[in-house]
């Protein structure tokens, strides 16, 4: 179990760097280049792996929690912002 926990905190730290450097990058070049959609795309994937990861885990022990909840609608949020 604590494997599970920590690949998908792993994932969720790569998938905040991803998205630090995509949105930050254009906020400061003012301008939207392919490379950045990319890395939000791939900060996206990462924040659904590490996610769902977390959330498997959690329903294995059944600590459901406020946890599930937010971690769906911060997939949403992020799903929403990359369309």
């Amino acid at each position: 179990m604590d494997k599970v926990v920590h690949f998908g905190m792993i994932f969720i730290i790569i998938a905040a760097t991803l998205y630090s450097v995509s949105i930050l990058t254009e906020k400061i070049q003012k301008k939207l280049k392919r490379w950045m959609l990319r890395t939000f795309a791939l900060g996206f994937l990462s924040d659904i792996v590490g996610t769902s990861t977390m959330m498997a885990a959690l329903v294995v022990t059944g600590k459901f929690g406020y946890h599930v909840p937010f971690g769906i609608a911060a997939l949403l949020i992020m799903g929403v912002h990359f369309y």
